[in-house]
């Protein structure tokens, strides 16, 4: 059997590309402006896992995003999170420095007006860094200077390496340039024997086809093997992905899902073979 493994042939819809941007902008700033929320929780320390949340957030909304409007090439998804998470980290602070000065929350207007003519933006936060802008327990020490700029810094760093790195990490999964829609992803309806190395499975495969999964043992009940087949109607080539599931009951039957195999071609036979073999379930549109 020939592995070869898909990859995007096609460019993204440039109208659907802009489209994206349009709605980035408009959730950046609305996200930047829930972030800056976080001025009024009394617990600073709280505000890190916020940070990180958001990360997430971003990252999760871009991938629907890009579900939705047929966006494919990971180079363009990557430029939509980091002009996202710049806008969102910008308006951010708008909103923050608009909260402290008006000692409200600002209407819609008051932060648009102040996100497009940003004045004394900077000279702002030179003397919020000069001053401080909270305290320490009930010391009331204030965190200033050096300390507080690289607490923004590394604020910003995770925010920026969360939203990158978890979208840099989502599934290429295949999209058909022919029928331009995705592949509808099923998952075979049998736990397989785990497989753990990328090598083998590919060194096996070329020896020995398909027969290699039709002739695969039952996995273990916390630790098996999903074989995925992406399968459309009307297309000549189908593919197939695997993925090694372990469950660490210990951790309250934690699910850990590690990719073995990439998306590869298999023929329509094949793939056919498979699901009525194995039986098949359907998995959402938005599954990743």
């Amino acid at each position: 059997m020939k592995i070869i493994e898909y990859k995007p042939i096609g460019n993204s819809n440039p109208i659907n590309i802009g489209l994206a941007f349009a709605v980035c902008l408009m959730l950046s700033l609305f996200l930047g402006w829930l972030y800056s929320l976080t001025a009024l929780i009394p617990i600073i320390y709280f505000n890190w896992f916020i940070t990180i949340g958001f990360g997430f957030v971003m990252a999760i909304s871009l991938q629907i995003m890009a579900k939705l409007l047929k966006i494919r090439e990971r180079k363009t998804r990557l430029s939509l999170i980091i002009f996202s998470l710049i806008v969102t980290y910008y308006s951010h602070w708008i909103a923050y420095l608009l909260i402290l000065g008006l000692q409200k929350i600002p209407t819609f207007f008051e932060f648009l007006n102040y996100w497009i003519y940003p004045n004394y933006f900077f000279s702002n936060i030179s003397e919020l860094n000069r001053i401080g802008a909270w305290s320490i327990g009930v010391s009331g020490l204030f965190v200033k200077g050096y300390v507080l700029t690289i607490i923004w810094i590394v604020e910003a760093l995770i925010l920026f390496f969360i939203g990158i790195t978890y979208t840099n990490k989502f599934p290429q999964n295949p999209f058909s340039e022919t029928l331009n829609k995705w592949y509808p992803k099923f998952r075979l309806e049998y736990n397989f024997a785990a497989i753990y190395s990328n090598n083998k499975i590919i060194s096996d495969l070329k020896d020995n086809g398909i027969d290699l999964i039709f002739n695969m043992d039952r996995g273990l009940a916390n630790k098996y093997t999903n074989i995925s087949i992406f399968y459309l109607e009307g297309e000549s080539k189908q593919y197939l992905s695997i993925d090694t599931i372990s469950i660490n009951t210990r951790n309250g039957s934690s699910k850990n899902l590690t990719p073995v195999l990439k998306p590869i071609e298999i023929n329509t036979i094949e793939a056919k073979e498979l699901m009525v073999k194995f039986g098949s379930k359907k998995e959402f549109f938005l599954d990743f």
